[in-house]
């Protein structure tokens, strides 16, 4: 196995950690970006001009 020749005995555990927890990270990463994308297709998109106007128009009114 090439992990037994290129890791040393007492740092393989150590090594299989780390890579769960990048592992465990990407998934945890792709679901949120999942949820991220129904949320942004549910709601309509606004140009920076309607952005700028509402923003203005809430200052105006103090």
């Amino acid at each position: 196995m090439e992990l037994e020749t290129l890791v040393p005995q007492g740092q393989r555990s150590m090594l299989v950690n780390e890579a769960i927890l990048k592992e465990l990270a990407l998934f945890r990463r792709k679901i949120q970006t999942e949820k991220l994308l129904v949320i942004r297709n549910r709601n309509p998109i606004f140009s920076q001009d309607d952005i700028v106007k509402t923003v203005r128009r809430d200052r105006d009114r103090g």
